[in-house]
C-alpha cells in the first residue's frame, strides 16, 4: 500500500473540492442540475443582463449583475440555483472515510447532505465559513470534520462580512474575515496530503495559493490532482510543480483505496489488546473504553515508573533540567529535584488527611510567583503519590485537555477516591466546576491539587476561588531548601562554575540570590559570576546555526506571552516539520526549547523553558526597531486566528498601546498593521488599534486617531463598538487637554461625555467608561472658573463615582480616581466654599452632602459632618451612602466607644444579597470585636462567596486595637500547624484563628513550633474572617 493510500485510510488526508465535484448533482427527481462555470455564466446573463451577446467573463457578469440587482437579490439567485443539489455517488462515498479536513469553493450543501444521510459516517460535519466560526474546537475533536467553505455558503446568504465570492470585487476582498480559513488551507497544503478534485488546472484562485507557497520556499508533500479529462500538456506542466496528476474521477480513486481497507488497517482494539494501564486499580473485570484508554496513555497520566519513562530517564541529559526545563518525568524518576520545605506537609494533606476526610470534593492550590518551582513540586507530589503512598494519582500532562466525561468514567471504574494534579489550573475553570458538581451528585471522593501564579489567581475572572481551596504558597528558598539545592547540584555534578567554591560559599551565594525567582537563582548558581540577563543573552548568541537562531526567536516571540508556537506554523515559517526539527535543530536547541503534542490544537507545539526567559530573549535580541518590526511582520504573516494561541498572539502583537511604547518610528508600527490587514484580519480591530496607537504615541496625532475610528463600520456585528466609542471619547478628552481654546475644551469634553454616557448605559462589563468620564469631569474641575458650574460638575462626578462603585466594588482605577478627586477638592478652598453655599440652598442633594461630609470627616470635624448628614437622613432615612458615612464617622472618631452607633447605621447599608460589601465587611468586624462572634462568622461566610476578585477577598485590614489605639495582642495556643500555616485558639474567641508563618518576624523560627506552644497574636480581618496579623513566640 503506497503513501497516498495510507494517508487516506488513516484519516490524515485533506480534500479540496471545486465546481466539478458538484457537476453531477441532481434534484429529488434525479435530474442533473449541477453546472459548469460557463453554464453559470449563461444563467447569470439570462437572469440579469438581458442575454447580451457580448463576450463576458464570469467575474464581469457577476459584478454587473450585482450592480443591477443588488447583492441580496444576486445571492438569493445563487442560492435558488444550488439549494436542491442532492449528493452524488462521489459525495456519498467520501462520507465513508475519515478526513483531516474538506475544503471547497462550492456554495452548495451536497457534502453536508451526504453526511446527514450516512448514519454510519465516522465524523460529524462542522461548517467553517468565517473567522467567527470555531475552527480550533472542530480541528481538535476527532469525531468532527471541518468543512471549510472559503467562498461562502448558501446557508449564510447576504452576510456582508463574508459574501459569496464570485465577482471581481469579491475576489479582491475574499480573505477579509476569512483569514483563518485561508491560513488553515495553507498549513494543510504545507504539511498534509491534499487531494484536489473538481478544478481545472487553470483555476486562477487555486494556482495563486500554490504559487504563494512556492514563493515562500516551503518543502511540501506532493499533492494529488484528480481530473478525468486532463490534457497531457497540462499534466506534464503541473507535475513539474510537485503535483501528482491522475486522469481519474474521485469515485474510482476512493473505491480503489477502500478495497484495500479491511486487510491493511488495524482497528484501535488491536493496539489496545494488552492490559489497561490502570488494570490494577479496577476492582472488577471491567475495562476502560478505548477512548478512556487512549486518554490515559497520552493525556491524563497514571504517574508510575514504566518502560517508556525508564528508557527516557536512562538517556536523559541532566543539564536540561538544571537549565530550567521541567517537561516530562525523566528528571523526577532520576530525583534531580531538591526537597521543598512544604513537600512533607502537602504529602500529609494529600495522602493521609484526604484518606480520613469525610468531605467529597477537596481542593488545594499551590501558588507562587512565576518561576518559583510550582510545576516541579506538583510533578514530584504526583510521582510520590503512586510510588510512596500507592495513591490513585493522575497528572494532566502538558498540552492535554481536561475531559470531564472520561474522568467521570474513570472515577466510576476505580470506585475509590482519586487525586488529580493539574498545572496552570486556571485554564480549566469550567471543567473543575463540572468535576466538583459530579463529586457531590455522585458521592465520589475527589481531590484536585492545582498550581497557579499568585497574580493570575487574584484576577477578577477567576471563578475557582469561590470553591474555597486550601492554599500552600511557595516563597523564597529557606535555609533547609538552600542546603538541599546545594547538595543536589553537587550530587549530579551540575554545579557549573559554582564548584570552585567551598560548600559554605556555595550556600552563601545561593542564599543571597534566594529572593529572586528560583529559575533565576538556579541559572545564576550554575553560571557563577554572571547575571541572569547575561546568561540568557549568551545562550541566544551562542546558537551557531542561523536558522535555529531565527526559529528560537520566533518561539520566544510567542512564549513571552505564555503561548505555544504550533508546528503547523513553524513549517510555514521555516519550511521544516517536526522530524526535520529533531534532525537539524535538536542539538543546538536541546537545552533551550521544549516540544510536545498539544491536544488543544491537535498539533506539536514548541515553547522555551519559561516565559520569563522568552521575555528576556525578545527584549535583547534586536539591534534596531526595524529588526523587531521585521520579526513581528514575519510572525503575523503566518498566524491563523482560528487557533486560540495564534489569535491571542495577534492581540498581543497588535495592541496599539504596546506598539506605541515599542516603536518611535510610526511607519514601522503601521507596516505591522498593514501586513495584518493583508492577511484578512478583522478591519475594525486593525483600525481600532491604529487609533489607540496614535493616541498613546509620544508624538500623538489625535485627529488621525479619530479618522481611523470613523472608518470603522458601525454595523460590524462581530466587533464591540462600545470599545470603539470609548476610545473615541478618550481621543476627544486628549484633544481638549491639549487645546488652548476654552471653546474647544468645552466642545470636545461635551463630545467625550456624550459618548461615555451612552457607553455607560449599554455596557456593564468594565469600569472603563466610568473611569474615563471621571477623568473628563476632573479635567473640567481643574479648568473651571465659573463657581456655579463647579458645584454641578462636582455633583456629576460624585454621581458617576457612586454608580461605578455600585457596579464594580473595590475597582482599583475608580479608587485611584476618587483619591485624585478628593485631593483636588480638599486643596481648593474655593470649591469647599461653593459646596457650603450649595448645601445651604439644597441640603437634600446627596452628592453635595456626601462631598461635604467626606471633607469634614477627613478633618476630624465629626460634628459638622454629622449635622449635614442627619439633616439629609430626616427625608431619606434609608439612604445607604449617607448611612455608611455616618457609621464611618463613628468608627474613625472612636470605634470602641461608638461601635453600637456604627453598627446601627451599617445595618441600613446593605441587604443579604447585594454588592454593598464594604459596610457588610465592617459590620462583621465590629460584631466580632464587640458583640457576637457567631453572627460575625455568618457574615464572613457570606462575604467569602461574594463576587469580587481573590485579591480583594484576601486583603487583610481593620486591625483590633486597644483603648489607646494600638495593636492589641491576645494570648493564644497553637492547635494545628504545618510548614505554611496553622490555627490557634484564644481565650476570648470560640473559633480557631488562622495564622500564617509570615506573621512571625523570623520565619525560620516557625519550623520549631508545635501544637500546644503558646503565642501572642494580634488580629485583623479579610473577607474570609479573622486572621492573625502579628505572632510573637513566647
Amino acid at each position: 500500500m503506497d503513501y497516498t493510500e495510507k494517508q487516506v485510510l488513516q484519516g490524515k488526508a485533506v480534500l479540496f473540492l471545486g465546481a466539478g465535484a458538484s457537476y453531477n448533482c441532481t434534484d429529488h427527481e434525479k435530474k442533473r442540475i449541477g453546472f459548469t462555470g460557463n453554464e453559470l455564466l449563461q444563467k447569470i446573463n439570462e437572469e440579469f443582463l438581458g442575454n447580451t451577446p457580448n463576450h463576458l467573463t464570469l467575474d464581469f457578469a457577476s459584478t454587473m449583475a450585482i450592480q443591477k440587482a443588488g447583492r441580496e437579490n444576486f445571492d438569493l439567485f445563487i442560492k435558488e440555483l444550488v439549494c436542491d443539489f442532492d449528493p452524488t455517488n462521489e459525495h456519498k462515498l467520501l462520507s465513508e472515510f475519515k478526513w483531516k479536513a474538506i475544503f471547497t469553493t462550492n456554495y452548495d450543501e451536497a457534502i453536508e447532505k451526504a453526511y446527514r444521510e450516512n448514519k454510519s459516517a465516522l465524523q460529524k460535519i462542522e461548517k467553517i465559513i468565517s473567522d467567527n466560526d470555531s475552527l480550533q474546537k472542530v480541528v481538535v475533536n476527532p469525531d468532527k470534520l471541518p468543512v471549510v467553505k472559503i467562498h461562502g455558503c448558501i446557508s449564510r446568504p447576504n452576510d456582508a462580512r463574508t459574501p459569496l465570492v464570485i465577482s471581481c470585487s469579491d475576489y479582491r476582498r475574499h480573505q477579509e474575515n476569512r483569514s483563518s480559513l485561508y491560513q488553515y488551507l495553507k498549513e494543510c497544503l504545507t504539511s498534509d496530503l491534499v487531494i484536489f478534485y473538481g478544478y481545472g488546472l487553470g483555476d486562477n484562485n487555486i494556482v495563486g495559493i500554490l504559487d504563494d507557497l512556492e514563493k515562500e520556499g516551503v518543502n511540501r508533500t506532493r499533492h494529488i490532482w484528480l481530473d478525468p479529462f486532463m490534457d497531457e500538456m497540462y499534466k506534464d506542466y503541473w507535475e513539474s510543480k510537485n503535483l501528482l496528476c491522475k486522469v481519474n474521477n474521485l469515485y474510482d480513486f476512493l473505491s480503489e483505496i477502500k478495497s484495500k481497507q479491511d486487510s491493511n488497517i488495524l482497528s484501535l482494539n488491536t493496539f489496545l489488546k494488552n492490559d489497561s494501564v490502570i488494570s490494577k486499580l479496577i476492582p472488577s473485570n471491567d475495562r476502560p473504553s478505548n477512548e478512556l484508554e487512549t486518554y490515559l496513555l497520552k493525556q491524563l497520566l497514571y504517574v508510575e515508573m514504566n518502560d517508556e519513562i525508564k528508557r527516557e530517564s536512562d538517556n536523559y541529559n541532566n543539564d536540561i533540567f538544571y537549565r530550567g526545563n521541567t517537561h516530562g518525568f525523566s528528571w523526577v524518576a532520576k530525583n534531580l529535584d531538591f526537597q521543598r520545605a512544604i513537600e512533607r506537609t502537602l504529602e500529609v494533606e494529600l495522602f493521609e488527611n484526604f484518606e480520613i476526610s469525610n468531605q467529597l470534593f477537596n481542593f488545594l492550590i499551590i501558588n507562587g510567583y512565576a518561576g518559583s518551582g510550582k510545576s516541579v513540586l506538583l510533578k514530584r507530589l504526583a510521582w510520590n503519590g503512586v510510588s510512596k503512598f500507592n495513591g490513585n494519582c493522575f497528572y494532566l500532562s502538558e498540552g492535554a485537555t481536561l475531559n470531564t466525561k472520561l474522568i467521570f468514567e474513570l472515577i466510576k471504574l476505580i470506585k475509590e477516591p482519586i487525586i488529580l494534579f493539574i498545572d496552570n489550573i486556571l485554564e480549566h475553570q469550567t471543567e473543575i466546576l463540572e468535576i466538583k458538581n459530579f463529586s457531590i451528585k455522585d458521592s465520589s471522593k475527589i481531590m484536585i491539587i492545582g498550581a497557579a501564579r499568585s497574580n493570575e489567581w487574584n484576577n477578577s475572572e477567576n471563578i475557582l476561588d469561590k470553591l474555597n481551596p486550601n492554599f500552600f504558597s511557595l516563597k523564597d528558598l529557606n535555609d533547609f531548601e538552600v542546603k538541599n539545592l546545594v547538595n543536589k547540584l553537587k550530587e549530579f555534578k551540575a554545579e557549573g562554575s559554582l564548584k570552585e567554591l567551598s560548600d559554605i560559599d556555595k550556600y552563601k551565594f545561593i542564599k543571597e540570590k534566594s529572593n529572586n525567582q528560583l529559575l533565576v537563582t538556579l541559572l545564576e548558581a550554575t553560571h557563577y559570576g554572571q547575571e541572569f540577563s547575561e546568561i540568557i543573552k549568551d545562550e541566544y548568541e551562542g546558537i551557531y546555526d542561523r536558522s535555529a537562531k531565527d526559529l528560537y526567536l520566533s518561539i520566544c516571540c510567542f512564549h513571552r506571552h505564555g503561548l505555544e508556537l504550533r508546528a503547523g506554523m513553524i513549517k510555514r515559517l521555516s519550511g521544516i516539520n517536526f522530524e526535520q526539527f529533531k534532525e537539524k535543530f535538536l542539538q543546538p536547541l536541546e537545552l533551550l526549547v521544549t516540544s510536545y503534542y498539544s491536544y488543544r490544537v491537535n498539533d506539536i507545539v514548541y515553547t522555551t523553558r519559561h516565559s520569563y526567559i522568552a521575555q528576556h530573549v525578545f527584549k535583547q535580541a534586536f539591534l534596531s526597531e526595524m529588526d523587531k518590526a521585521q520579526q513581528l511582520i514575519k510572525i503575523i504573516r503566518y498566524l491563523n486566528i482560528g487557533f486560540d494561541t495564534d489569535s491571542k498572539a495577534l492581540d498581543f502583537i497588535l495592541k496599539g498601546r504596546i506598539l506605541a511604547e515599542e516603536f518611535n518610528d510610526k511607519d514601522l508600527a503601521h507596516s505591522i498593521f498593514n501586513i495584518a490587514q493583508d492577511i484578512g484580519v478583522n478591519n475594525a480591530f486593525i483600525l481600532h488599534q491604529r487609533a489607540i496607537f496614535e493616541i498613546n504615541h509620544q508624538n500623538p496625532n489625535y485627529e488621525l486617531a479619530l479618522d481611523y475610528l470613523k472608518r470603522i463600520n458601525s454595523n460590524d456585528g462581530y466587533y464591540d463598538m462600545r470599545t470603539v466609542e470609548h476610545t473615541k471619547a478618550n481621543a476627544y478628552r486628549k484633544i481638549a487637554l491639549n487645546s488652548s481654546s476654552k471653546q474647544d475644551k468645552i466642545k470636545y469634553r461635551n463630545l467625550s461625555l456624550k459618548l461615555l454616557n451612552d457607553n455607560i448605559r449599554t455596557s456593564n462589563r468594565t469600569s472603563m467608561p466610568y473611569h474615563t468620564k471621571g477623568l473628563v469631569l476632573l479635567d473640567e474641575i481643574k479648568d473651571c472658573d465659573n463657581e456655579n458650574d463647579l458645584v454641578d460638575i462636582i455633583k456629576d462626578f460624585e454621581n458617576n463615582l457612586s454608580a461605578g462603585f455600585k457596579k464594580f466594588p473595590y475597582d482599583e482605577s475608580l479608587t485611584v480616581l476618587e483619591h485624585d478627586f478628593s485631593d483636588e477638592i480638599d486643596n481648593s478652598p474655593r470649591a469647599i466654599e461653593k459646596i457650603k453655599e450649595a448645601l445651604r440652598k439644597n441640603s437634600d442633594n446627596i452628592y453635595i452632602v456626601q462631598r461635604y461630609a467626606k471633607f469634614y470627616i477627613k478633618k476630624n470635624d465629626f460634628l459638622e459632618a454629622r449635622t449635614c448628614m442627619l439633616n439629609f437622613l430626616r427625608n431619606d432615612v434609608n439612604n445607604r451612602t449617607i448611612n455608611y458615612l455616618m457609621a464611618y464617622s463613628y468608627i474613625k472618631e472612636n470605634e470602641s466607644l461608638y461601635f453600637q452607633n456604627a453598627i446601627k447605621y451599617l445595618k441600613k447599608c446593605y441587604s443579604p444579597r447585594d454588592s454593598n460589601y464594604e459596610p457588610k465587611f465592617l459590620h462583621a468586624c465590629l460584631e466580632y470585636i464587640y458583640q457576637s462572634e457567631e453572627k460575625a462568622l455568618k457574615i464572613f461566610t457570606d462575604l467569602n462567596q461574594s463576587n469580587v476578585s481573590p485579591k480583594i477577598k484576601n486583603k487583610p485590614t481593620h486591625m483590633i486595637r486597644d483603648s489607646e489605639g494600638n495593636e492589641r495582642f491576645f494570648d493564644a495556643i497553637i492547635v494545628t500547624i504545618n510548614d505554611q500555616f496553622g490555627f490557634v485558639k484564644t481565650s476570648k474567641y470560640a473559633e480557631n484563628i488562622h495564622v500564617h508563618k509570615s506573621t512571625i518576624s523570623n520565619e525560620e523560627d516557625w519550623e520549631a513550633l508545635r501544637p500546644g506552644d503558646p503565642l501572642k497574636i494580634s488580629i485583623w480581618f479579610s473577607f474570609r474572617g479573622p486572621r492573625a496579623k502579628t505572632a510573637i513566640i513566647l
